[in-house]
């Protein structure tokens, strides 16, 4: 099997490759550029850059084992080098996807995201984590414990390309409202330790060696959402571009996984079902009532909401029901909800993207069953004291009094409350795998993920398609996330391209037929990301091209005026016409027929005269078109060449009848016998103008006054007639009449004409006494039919045996010539 691949050129300029790799090397000034830094705010810094968006859409989906980003700039003026692969997307063809409106639910397609991660080269303990998607590249960079970046487009930018790198811990500029989780966390009476003795299991394999497990969410954006972003494919592009690094880090930490199989963003207030509600902790309580008799199949119902549009003062960035450890509240119609606070950024104007993933991450945690770092749960060893109950209100610290101990912190910690950077690592701390795995095994509707797959619905084989029209290539697939289509047209031996970074979710691929004639087509639709999941055609199936040839009229063909004109033609995969005519090589024409079915037309000649005459025949919409040669129409001429007249024709002979015709196709030849006062046919049909001529049995009546004509099949308006009158006779005798321009002596003695043989017996004397005798016969338009020498030979009698042509008749003139002098004979010859 071969591929095609192609390199666009501005790639071509840009990227260095490496084929043996598959190695994809950019330079980042080729993706960003105008670097600046607009923003410092109590050392909370930022820069601005734009992002070349048609490379950046190039780089996300290149189908590369790795790609690396070189000199990627830092906000403290370093550049590093970024090493990338192709990571998951959340969602697949599977997924359904609303926007919620006045009119009700309409499903709408999924937003385009596409995700590479890796690390900063040469930085072991780096985390890189970069989304594509239509309005821009959201992302993370985590340099070390105390370097957290996000990446978020700057909301006034028109072209989508402005964005700003700022450090992730800016989520709001004052510091003395550094938001929080208000989730009612375990106030349960186990512990770690008594729950490992509880929960262990000696035989438990590795959490590296268990199967990876898929947890199933609904999303839902309320309607003051929806207002950060003003569309419905941006909000729910963020939704997924959130739930994608969140995933990431469940992958990583607990082997499992994220995937959306739900998503809506409500985009009216009074549709929105939790319009009224004050804020996040009235969100969620509202949640199972709005969700629970609701039948879609879901672990865990996750809300993005506007955080801005709370009450002043408030500090709740997420909230969740949580659960008891190792259970957690997956698959709980009744405690299986959580609530995301999301606002824009509030020191820049962007989003902040790392932040809302720290979130979205650290609350649905609690669903796993996840305390707080610092509840009780884990005493008397405690993961953090990053705060006490003195600091903030915290109301769950387990340590009440004394001062806090700031660290970098974990996601299910506070720590971002206390330490320098406001912003904890997006790590799960170790000690809060086994509870979360647990949860996740423990849950009856969490499933280890199924392989991809890909079923090639449309086409599958077997039918004939017309090129230049539209075929829908149509499949079903499970994680997948982007596809490449390709097709053949030699079963397989080689394939073409037909579109690649084609979303699975979009169902269908609408393909341009390309203008070829196979029967040997195929198409091949495989996962970009791995090209073992692939499906192809059951059957080959044909591509032809819709066309029309004109079969007549015959280029120069001439048609006198009155005549019927024959246009036929043949067509594939058309079967309804235009018809047209022209007088003037094609520069204009004349509409003669519309929407007309069938294969040939006939049009009576019209009076004019013109060599240019054609026709054209197209299909009804005017795209395939045919055209004839050109043709002629004008008044009919011509003339009779044989018989001219004066002619003995013999009875029941056959004569090759001679005429020249123009501007006329068919005619009629007629012959008459009593000097055109009547004519009879000389064939039963027309005859073809342009033959010119025609072997004609010479009736058996006998007259002087014979003429033979042509006329079109038409009417009875004659073309042409002999000169003048000729004669059919009997022929029964055989006649000569010798006259001498020499001597007196008898050379020819005898002329015998044999039917049978049709041969001439001509008997000499004397030939001794000629002097290079040779011997001549003409017929009666002065053709030579025979030339011979004559020779004497004592043994032969004198007697010469000829055969005579076929097409000779009637009257014969024998010329025996010699040096000084000839003899003449007229003879009749009867057939």
């Amino acid at each position: 099997m071969k591929f095609k691949f192609f390199i666009f050129g501005l790639l071509f300029v840009l990227l260095s490759i490496s084929l043996f790799s598959k190695e994809l090397v950019i330079d980042s000034k080729f993706l960003i550029r105008n670097v600046s830094s607009p923003f410092v705010l109590n050392n909370y810094n930022a820069i601005e850059f734009e992002v070349n968006n048609s490379v950046a859409r190039e780089v996300f989906t290149a189908d590369y084992d790795l790609v690396k980003v070189k000199d990627f700039p830092l906000l403290d003026g370093r550049t590093v080098n970024l090493s990338l692969q192709r990571d998951y997307i959340p969602f697949d063809q599977n997924t359904e996807f609303y926007r919620g409106t006045k009119d009700g639910l309409i499903r709408t397609k999924a937003p385009n995201l596409m995700v590479l991660s890796g690390k900063i080269e040469g930085e072991e303990n780096s985390f890189v984590f970069l989304s594509f998607t239509d309005f821009g590249i959201l992302g993370t960079i985590q340099e070390n414990e105390t370097q957290l970046l996000s990446i978020s487009p700057k909301f006034s930018s028109k072209d989508n390309s402005e964005h700003i790198l700022s450090n992730a811990n800016i989520q709001v500029s004052n510091e003395n409202e550094i938001f929080k989780c208000l989730t009612e966390d375990y106030t349960g009476h186990s512990t770690e330790a008594e729950d490992l003795l509880r929960f262990y299991k000696e035989d438990d394999v590795p959490l590296a060696n268990k199967p990876l497990l898929e947890v199933k969410l609904a999303c839902e954006g309320t309607a003051d959402y929806f207002k950060i972003f003003g569309n419905s494919q941006r909000a729910l592009a963020y939704i997924a571009a959130v739930i994608a690094q969140s995933s990431k880090i469940y992958q990583e930490f607990l082997n499992v996984r994220l995937y959306i199989g739900y998503a809506v963003v409500w985009e009216d207030d009074w549709d929105d079902p939790y319009y009224g509600t004050k804020n996040l902790s009235e969100k969620l309580q509202k949640m199972p009532s709005v969700w629970k008799n609701k039948t879609i199949d879901r672990a865990l119902t996750v809300l993005f909401a506007n955080l801005a549009s709370q009450p002043a003062n408030e500090t709740v960035a997420g909230i969740s029901f949580g659960g008891t450890p190792y259970y957690g509240s997956l698959c709980n119609k009744d405690w299986g909800y959580c609530v995301l606070g999301i606002r824009g950024n509030a020191t820049y104007p962007t989003l902040n993207y790392t932040w809302d993933v720290n979130v979205a991450t650290h609350e649905m945690g609690h669903n796993f069953s996840l305390p707080h770092t610092h509840n009780c749960y884990w005493q008397p060893n405690m993961i953090d004291t990053c705060v006490t109950g003195e600091t903030y209100g915290v109301g769950d610290a387990c340590i009440k009094t004394g001062n806090p101990i700031p660290r970098p912190g974990t996601i299910m910690s506070y720590c971002h409350l206390t330490n320098s950077t406001h912003s904890v690592q997006l790590i799960f701390h170790p000690r809060e795998l086994p509870l979360a795995r647990s949860a996740a095994e423990r849950s009856n509707c969490v499933k280890q993920v199924s392989s991809p797959y890909i079923s090639l619905l449309n086409p599958l084989g077997d039918r004939t398609y017309v090129a230049g029209e539209n075929l829908q290539i149509r499949w079903t697939s499970a994680n997948v996330n982007y596809l490449t289509i390709f097709y053949t047209t030699d079963k397989g031996l080689n394939w073409q391209l037909i579109a690649d970074n084609v979303p699975a979710t979009d169902s269908i691929y609408i393909w341009t037929l390309p203008n070829i004639y196979t029967t040997q087509a195929l198409v091949l639709i495989r996962d970009k990301g791995n090209p073992n999941v692939a499906d192809t055609s059951l059957k080959t199936f044909s591509i032809m091209p819709k066309s029309i040839e004109v079969l007549s009229p015959s280029a120069f063909e001439e048609y006198a005026v009155g005549e019927s004109v024959t246009l036929s033609w043949t067509a594939t995969l058309v079967d309804t016409f235009n018809i047209y005519f022209s007088t003037d090589g094609g520069k204009t024409f004349n509409t003669l027929e519309t929407q007309m079915k069938g294969n040939s037309y006939e049009m009576i000649a019209p009076a004019i005269q013109s060599d240019e005459c054609k026709f054209r025949v197209t299909s009804t919409d005017g795209k395939i078109i045919a055209e004839s040669e050109l043709f002629k129409i004008g008044n009919p001429t011509g003339s009779i060449i044989f018989p001219k007249g004066g002619e003995a024709l013999c009875a029941n002979s056959t004569y090759a009848v001679k005429w020249n015709a123009s501007y006329v196709n068919k005619i009629i030849l007629e012959y008459s016998t009593d000097n055109g006062a009547s004519w009879r046919k000389v064939s039963l049909g027309s005859l073809g103008a342009k033959t010119g001529s025609y072997l004609w049995r010479v009736p058996s009546r006998i007259s002087s006054e014979c003429l033979v004509r042509i006329r079109p099949t038409f009417n009875e308006n004659e073309i042409a007639r002999s000169d003048s009158l000729f004669s059919i006779d009997s022929c029964q005798t055989i006649g000569g009449v010798i006259s001498e321009n020499s001597n007196s002596k008898d050379y020819i003695r005898n002329i015998e004409y044999i039917p049978d043989d049709n041969e001439l017996i001509l008997e000499f004397g004397n030939l001794e006494e000629l002097k290079n005798p040779k011997l001549l016969i003409y017929d009666l338009l002065g053709q030579v039919i025979y030339s011979e020498k004559i020779y004497y030979n004592i043994n032969s009698n004198n007697r010469k045996s000829i055969k005579i042509s076929s097409i000779s008749q009637g009257i014969l003139f024998v010329i025996l010539n010699f040096e000084g002098g000839s003899k003449f004979v007229t003879t009749v010859i009867v057939r």
